[in-house]
């Protein structure tokens, strides 16, 4: 129970919220970090936890840090690319362990997280709901047309019969995801996620958070337990580079980025297409795309500002920069690479705010032509506007807040007893409690 506040006094937060952000790439931290510092502090006190690396960007935000392992991020990448399992059971195994401990260790009311899969089963076993987060293209229940990202198969056998094959080995693919995760689930005791597999295990907990806007997906129908929280656009503030008072102001401006998972080879092609087709072009490298002459480079540029002063985002299709470009209203031309990307891309494309490339075929001159194109299309402009507005209009914290009141008021969980969790000195040379 909170004591009661003195007179002008701010009451000390009575909702202990644990923010975790899966650290293989930065969205995964960004996102959850972008909420929780926009957290009414007077009713949550957030502790966030992600992978040592990210430290020191947790601490300059003013937030208490919790160390939380995870993989590397070129692995996970690696397996991402050739659509193989994203974690091993071992790996799962040593996550559920340090999830138990660092819960254990923070005593949350509500666990929040972005992409740490084994959260779904570490908070179940200490019966503490779980808000996962997610994009809105990975709810069990979305209906929309499978994309078919950049693998091995569409070299060798075109993008057409490559996305017939996907398509007829999609649930097999979506079932092997699963596969780690539901022999873990089994291993404590619990029941194995149904539905696809993939989608079952990135949206699982007492809630599904999407952080998109409605308008995105076709105005989508989902179930009672998912929720639209709208796009996080914050992001870590950096100085504005030296040229930033020098950008041209008589040739067309585009802000071109690979982030931290984009093919930065499509991304480097496309920036000198961009500036031999008569552009001023602003690049974020994030130490993995080139500067070429004539362009305006920098490391890290602020994603926010420099959308609203160009004319055109070029990026991966990730939704985070995707949403930055449609927060200030402009089109997107997007160059994905996985199929995360390719499903933001493709709805940004359907809605008419955007045009898609392949990256593993875009060339110079397609690139130039789209570009020339998007400038010129007024009612692409129009819908990134419509898009801006349906922005503006939602806010992720506050309407995390909302949710978190109402699953601990509920007792919404899917959580066994706290007395459940089973902690094993080690885990056992032989697994048969673990088989398929």
């Amino acid at each position: 129970m909170t004591t009661p506040a003195e007179p002008n006094e701010i009451p000390a937060p009575d909702k202990r919220i644990l923010m975790v952000g899966e650290g293989v790439t930065a969205a995964h931290v960004i996102r959850p970090l972008g909420i929780a510092r926009d957290l009414d502090r007077t009713e949550f006190a957030p502790v966030f936890a992600a992978d040592p690396r990210w430290r020191g960007l947790v601490e300059n935000e003013g937030l208490p840090f919790e160390p939380l392992p995870c993989i590397e991020q070129d692995a996970f990448l690696k397996r991402l690319d050739r659509g193989a399992p994203l974690y091993t059971l071992e790996e799962l195994q040593a996550y559920v362990q340090d999830d138990l401990r660092l819960i254990a260790k923070t005593k949350p009311d509500v666990i929040v997280g972005d992409f740490r899969i084994s959260m779904g089963i570490s908070a179940e076993l200490s019966g503490i709901p779980y808000l996962a987060l997610n994009n809105a293209h990975w709810s069990p229940n979305a209906v929309l047309p499978l994309p078919v990202p950049e693998h091995p198969l569409v070299a060798l056998a075109g993008t057409k019969l490559a996305g017939r094959l996907i398509g007829l080995f999609m649930p097999h693919f979506l079932r092997v995801q699963a596969r780690a995760m539901n022999r873990l689930r089994r291993w404590y005791g619990l029941a194995p996620l149904g539905g696809d597999g993939a989608r079952a295990v990135y949206t699982c907990g007492a809630r599904a958070l999407y952080m998109d806007v409605p308008a995105l997906y076709g105005n989508q129908p989902f179930a009672a337990n998912e929720h639209w929280i709208g796009p996080v656009l914050w992001a870590p503030e950096t100085a504005l580079p030296d040229w930033w008072d020098a950008l041209p102001t008589d040739r067309p401006l585009a802000w071109a980025s690979a982030g931290s998972s984009g093919d930065s080879g499509a991304m480097d092609m496309a920036v000198s297409a961009l500036r031999d087709a008569g552009f001023a072009v602003m690049v974020a490298t994030a130490g993995r795309m080139r500067a070429p002459a004539g362009t305006y480079a920098a490391e890290f540029i602020p994603g926010l500002r420099a959308a609203a002063r160009a004319d055109l985002v070029v990026c991966n299709g990730g939704s985070g920069l995707v949403y930055q470009a449609l927060a200030c209203g402009k089109p997107v031309l997007g160059l994905p690479r996985n199929m995360d990307q390719y499903y933001v891309m493709e709805a940004v494309e359907r809605q008419g705010a955007g045009w898609l490339l392949r990256s593993g075929t875009a060339t110079a001159k397609a690139v130039a032509a789209a570009a020339r194109t998007m400038l010129e299309d007024r009612a692409m402009r129009r819908s990134a506007r419509e898009l801006a507005r349906a922005i503006a209009a939602m806010s992720p914290a506050r309407r995390l807040e909302e949710i978190a009141r109402e699953t601990l008021s509920d007792g919404a969980t899917d959580a066994a007893p706290a007395a459940a969790v089973v902690q094993p000195a080690r885990w056992p040379a032989r697994e048969p409690a673990l088989a398929s």
